[in-house]
């Protein structure tokens, strides 16, 4: 793991391959993994491009800072 962030109901971890995988509360979609399901083990983020080198998670939502620079958010 390269980096870990949590908000008030999720936590998403920053994997040294550049993945993502979230867990907790999934009402408002907050791991990403395109469900509303709670889950209690890591999901991986889908649809993200490789290469993430950040990670910041909110309330609601969380983003990541690409290694081109792009941003991502769920």
């Amino acid at each position: 793991m390269s980096a870990i962030a949590s908000g008030r109901d999720s936590t998403c971890a920053l994997l040294v391959t550049g993945g993502v995988k979230c867990w907790g509360s999934n009402d408002a979609g907050n791991l990403g993994d395109g469900g509303t399901v709670n889950q209690n083990v890591p999901v991986d983020v889908t649809g993200l491009p490789t290469g993430v080198v950040a990670l910041a998670v909110g309330n609601s939502l969380a983003c990541v800072l690409t290694n081109v620079g792009g941003v991502e958010y769920w």
